[in-house]
């Protein structure tokens, strides 16, 4: 039995009572098409195909326009000292702001109705976080304690006296979620660290009432309390303190890190007839800023352009359903990241080749000349158009010069081109045209009589005929091949 699965290729044998199994390497997240296949001794092959999805990413918590904050409060806000916060403050349903001036706001400050839809949000992002499904539990103190990407629930309340770590496990989009259903309170000078990748924007406290952060102390996540927050003295927050009742700062500095903004045009869902799709998408990043494609195993880079745009196109894809990822760093090193299922349909007319000529022999110069062979590699033509009878194809290739870097050449009409044995796979007539110089695009293969979907490949063999002329040395050319 040979199953195949996102380019691997996996055996083996059928058991007793007929059972096989096999297990993949570590597959990415997103939908797969599988194939099994047996071929018996007569040389008869039965197939199956299977559509699975792999899904172990736990999503962040939608804010909503809750995510628009860095502080918000249902009934009041009220810091002392010279309290820094950059980005907005809202309140409501409450109005009452108090300590700004001395306290400092970056952003803008809303309130009443200007913040309503902010808590409403927050009261779906509240109870999205705590309807989750606990991967972990906690309790206790959890100074010393390291944790990985999860949910994790305790019944009691959550106690920081020194430090706790979060390991992001070099995942730029691992997410930790904390669910707590009673207060949280971490100790003076208490901190959360954070290593490997692990990020404020997605660590996130779900608290079934009040918190509060120790002076002095470093504080990470997104704090959403059905209870008043209080940030000790001097304490800072990366993050954002989100509270159905009060906020209470005091001289702190409160920042809120987001990471860059990526889509993909199209949204979650796309299909496309082009075997070879150009993925193209915006972001909020920098213009230069780095961009990452990945498809089917491919990874494609780019940078933003001027206006936000950038684009990719991936290699030649065969039909079937695709995960495609689109990540940007910005120099903080925070990730943003967009995904998309793509599915390829049938309707492409693609080709691969070889396109350096690579060694194809030598020989000594001659009075008379002569002529020097050799393979080129495979060349295949994938039809996925579900043609009706009577279609067909051309597939056409044209040569550089064969030239050393000195500048000598041997021009290209002087380079023919065999096919050689076809092998097929559909219904077609295919012919080999083995044009004898390719100073043009000229025919190489072409198909007749096609009935539905087919494939041709084949190992040409590139024959050059070297002048009396030629000067010794080491002549490369670029051979290309297209089809229509």
């Amino acid at each position: 039995m040979t199953v195949s699965v996102d380019g691997q290729t996996l055996t083996s044998p059928v058991q007793s009572g007929g059972t096989w199994a096999v297990t993949t390497a570590t597959l990415a997240n997103g939908p797969h098409t599988v194939l099994a296949s047996i071929t018996d001794a007569a040389g008869n092959t039965g197939t199956a195909t299977q559509a699975l999805t792999v899904d172990t990413i736990i999503p962040p918590v939608g804010l909503g326009a809750a995510g628009m904050y860095s502080v918000l409060a249902g009934t009041m806000v009220t810091s002392t000292g010279a309290t820094t916060i950059s980005g907005d403050l809202g309140v409501s349903p409450g109005t009452a702001v108090v300590g700004f001036p001395p306290g400092n706001v970056t952003g803008t400050i809303r309130t009443g109705d200007d913040a309503a839809q902010a808590q409403t949000d927050l009261l779906s992002a509240y109870n999205n976080a705590a309807g989750r499904t606990q991967t972990g539990n906690f309790a206790g103190d959890n100074n010393g304690r390291t944790y990985t990407p999860g949910i994790y629930h305790t019944a009691a309340a959550f106690a920081l006296t020194g430090t706790m770590t979060l390991d992001g496990q070099d995942d730029p989009n691992a997410v930790f979620i904390f669910q707590v259903d009673a207060a949280l309170n971490t100790a003076a000078a208490s901190n959360i660290n954070l290593i490997n990748g692990a990020k404020a924007p997605h660590i996130f406290w779900q608290v079934l009432g009040a918190a509060g952060t120790g002076a002095s102390s470093s504080f990470t996540g997104t704090i959403m309390a059905t209870g008043a927050i209080t940030i000790g003295a001097g304490g800072t927050l990366t993050g954002r303190a989100l509270s159905r009742d009060t906020v209470t700062l005091a001289g702190n500095t409160i920042t809120t890190v987001t990471d860059p903004t990526v889509t993909i045009t199209g949204g979650a869902t796309v299909s496309t007839n082009d075997a070879t799709p150009t993925i193209t998408g915006t972001t909020d990043a920098a213009p230069g800023t780095a961009v990452t494609v990945t498809v089917a195993g491919q990874t494609l880079t780019t940078t933003v352009q001027t206006g936000g745009t950038w684009a990719v196109t991936a290699a030649p894809l065969t039909e079937g359903p695709y995960t495609v990822q689109a990540s940007v760093t910005d120099p903080a090193g925070n990730t943003g990241t967009a995904t998309q299922n793509l599915t390829v349909l049938g309707g492409g007319l693609s080709i691969t080749a070889p396109t350096d000529a690579g060694n194809l022999g030598s020989g000594p110069p001659t009075v008379n000349g002569g002529i020097i062979s050799g393979a080129l590699g495979q060349v295949q033509v994938n039809d996925r158009r579900h043609a009706s009878a009577g279609s067909g194809w051309v597939a056409s290739v044209t040569s550089t010069p064969f030239a050393t870097p000195a500048g000598d050449a041997i021009p290209a009409g002087a380079v023919g081109y065999a096919a050689g044995p076809i092998t097929k796979v559909g219904t077609a007539t295919y012919t080999a045209n083995d044009p004898a110089g390719l100073a043009e695009v000229v025919p190489a293969v072409s198909a007749t009589g096609i009935n539905g979907d087919n494939s041709a490949t084949w190992n040409p063999v590139i024959n050059v005929a070297i002048p009396a002329s030629a000067i010794a040395g080491v002549y490369s050319a670029t051979i290309t091949h297209s089809v229509l």
